[in-house]
């Protein structure tokens, strides 16, 4: 159990030459995780663009290329991994209706961050006076002064060209039409990853559990799930008398049992590392 897809490729490979139910298999991507994959392509490329310069006393070095200010910058990145999900999911008063619109949101999201004074790159989003891009609200409003490029320039501007056309080559890669057409419905494993958090509160990975525990435990968690703590107290439904009192005090017992816990390992690795420390 993990925060993974629900289903790996291999199995869902094995699904689609299976064809258990005559129906095609739609795989679909959870966005969130879509969008972090721009963020990994993108610290992968700054890791690995690197340039041999010589230094005073004549030792070659490696540089990063887009390392530093007004470079691609872990901040610059976070910002853009953020831009990138907001058009991949869309918003509810215009939700996206096509892999084209997809696509063409998430490129206007590069090209306004790439843009300059000489080159401006607004014209993939559609003007308006409430929109995020401030050189179309500027075209639509002509009673406030338009901001300019050089008062805040935007995240790529300074970057050179050439290094650009890589950071765009990511870009195209994560906004192919089969990609996309995965992220259509814009869904999410966030309740997965809540089940998941339910079920490893009960049963921890690093415990053992005997196989009945294992059987019986995900059965109430997928109660507690869909119903909630108190409609599916389990005494309750074999027909005891229970009062909420009682299911309150289980559930503050167990707060208190994972409070000792987590108590209990911190001391634990305290007294590991006091051991490391005497030890060296």
């Amino acid at each position: 159990m993990g925060c993974g897809p629900l289903i790996c490729p291999v199995l869902y490979l094995a699904i689609q030459q299976l064809s258990p139910y005559d129906v095609p298999v739609q795989k679909e991507e959870c966005i969130n995780h879509v969008s972090k994959r721009l963020g990994t392509r993108l610290r992968k490329l700054k890791k690995e663009m690197t340039t041999t310069v010589t230094s005073k006393t004549g030792k070659e070095m490696k540089k990063n290329v887009l390392g530093g200010a007004g470079q691609l910058t872990d901040n610059v990145i976070n910002k853009l991994t953020r831009y990138f999900g907001k058009a991949n999911r869309g918003n509810k008063d215009k939700p996206n209706t096509s892999t084209h619109e997809i696509r063409k949101n998430i490129l206007a999201s590069y090209f306004h961050a790439s843009s300059t004074y000489d080159i401006p790159i607004h014209k993939h989003y559609p003007p308006g006076v409430n929109l995020w891009c401030f050189y179309k609200r500027g075209e639509s409003d002509k009673t406030k002064p338009c901001r300019r490029h050089s008062d805040k320039p935007p995240y790529l501007s300074k970057i050179p060209y050439e290094h650009r056309q890589a950071i765009m080559k990511v870009y195209m890669d994560l906004t192919t039409e089969e990609l996309l057409k995965r992220c259509m419905k814009s869904r999410t494993q966030n309740s997965n990853e809540s089940i998941h958090s339910k079920l490893l509160m009960k049963v921890a990975k690093h415990k053992f559990g005997g196989l009945r525990r294992v059987n019986f435990v995900p059965q109430v968690v997928v109660m507690e799930h869909n119903f909630g703590y108190e409609a599916s107290y389990f005494p309750s439904l074999l027909g005891f008398n229970t009062t909420l009192s009682k299911s309150v005090n289980l559930k503050s017992l167990q707060d208190e049992c994972r409070r000792s816990n987590t108590t209990k390992t911190s001391r634990h690795s305290k007294k590991g590392q006091e051991y490391t420390r005497e030890r060296f």
